[in-house]
């Protein structure tokens, strides 16, 4: 398993623990999902939460 691949598995099972703490916080999101999809913001809050904790 290459870099690239490690660093999306390790954003990706951070994203399903940000979910589950965040459940509230997500079906408020799902309810303005066609503005603004949830999963996208998730992804963006763990790359830099990632990139932060590596510098």
């Amino acid at each position: 398993m290459n870099r690239t691949e490690s660093t999306y598995n390790q954003i990706y099972c951070q994203e399903l623990n940000f979910q589950k703490k965040h459940q509230m916080y997500f079906a408020l999101f799902m309810n303005y999902d066609s503005f603004i999809p949830a999963h996208l913001i998730v992804y963006y809050i763990n790359f830099f939460y990632v990139a932060k904790s590596k510098s």
